[in-house]
């Protein structure tokens, strides 16, 4: 009984990889670079839940009550499918079908789709988006930037590629960029692109380290 309770089963996606879970009930979980997931087998037809670290897309079957517990929250659910981002200090969960319940030690929300539960301080509260396709475009292995910073776009870059990006200056970690393409072009074409984009050059050390600069 001790075994079938805390025998555990662990996939990882190291940063620069994708990965895929499948669950005892056939839900599926698509693990985002640098994301972690465990859960409980043999204890699952007595409780379905999973702890949870990065990002990932699940879709789960209909049944009892599903839990993802992150470090800063809670995600349950019935059936339904879903994003969640939690990492470090970042917690973002956006329903895509169904219905969420999203809660922390301070607050709790509902989300229905085409809402998403963001933490603001130590509280959650839900927000409409206009569209999934930006949050959900790594699941079809594409990058998808509407207006972010270049500090957003160079650590996304850094996650799926498992590389080190430096950028020379605060007047160009400010800049916003908008551009979209696939995550199977080489490393030294996607800063092609965006690089182009901003005006600035890139440049890559003998360590493999790339530098953004004027």
């Amino acid at each position: 009984a001790s075994f079938m309770r805390f025998y555990t089963e662990t996939i990882i996606a190291p940063a620069g990889q994708h990965a895929s879970a499948l669950l005892p009930d056939g839900s599926q979980v698509e693990l985002n670079a640098a994301s972690e997931i465990s859960f409980h087998p043999y204890w699952w037809r007595f409780e379905r839940k999973v702890e949870f670290e990065g990002e990932a897309f699940f879709e789960i079957e209909k049944g009892s009550k599903f839990s993802v517990v992150s470090a800063n929250g809670i995600t349950e659910v019935l059936g339904t499918s879903f994003n969640i981002n939690a990492r470090t200090d970042s917690y973002q969960v956006l329903c895509v079908t169904g219905q969420v319940r999203v809660s922390n030690a301070q607050s709790n929300v509902v989300l229905n789709p085409k809402q998403q539960a963001v933490l603001d301080g130590e509280d959650l509260k839900s927000l409409d988006v206009e569209s999934t396709d930006e949050y959900l475009a790594w699941v079809e292995n594409k990058f998808v930037f509407n207006g972010v910073s270049v500090t957003e776009v160079v650590a996304e870059l850094e996650l799926q590629y498992d590389v080190k990006i430096t950028i020379q200056n605060n007047a160009i970690a400010e800049m916003k960029y908008s551009g979209n393409f696939p995550m199977s072009i080489p490393i030294d074409n996607t800063l092609e692109i965006i690089s182009q984009g901003l005006g600035v050059s890139f440049t890559k050390s003998a360590d493999g380290v790339y530098l953004l600069s004027n």
